[in-house]
């Protein structure tokens, strides 16, 4: 993927305090969160596109970092707003890879 962001992604209390911050917009965490959602976004976008409709639910994988919890949070808030109507999510546990031969 990309190389590693200059911040813990599991670190909440940054995270807390760089939503909190009104003037923290060129802060990593706070680009990086606006990058994030903007890019889930586009995903959502182009999944709804293709399916001619925005779905009710989503059915995700359960994140593996606070700031993708927050990222999808913040985004499926944002979009449950400009539909005027819920978006529900199902969270589903990753299963573990098995990379054994046996």
């Amino acid at each position: 993927m990309g190389s590693k962001p200059p911040f813990d992604r599991n670190d909440k209390a940054a995270i807390r305090a760089a939503l909190q911050n009104p003037n923290g917009s060129s802060e990593p965490i706070a680009v990086a969160l606006a990058e994030a959602i903007e890019r889930f976004t586009a995903g959502l976008a182009r999944q709804a596109a293709s399916t001619e409709r925005f779905p009710d639910a989503f059915l995700l994988h359960t994140p593996e970092t606070y700031f993708d919890e927050v990222v999808i949070n913040m985004t499926l808030k944002l979009v449950s707003e400009r539909l005027a109507r819920p978006v529900t999510v199902h969270w589903v546990e990753r299963r573990a890879t098995n990379t054994s031969d046996a």
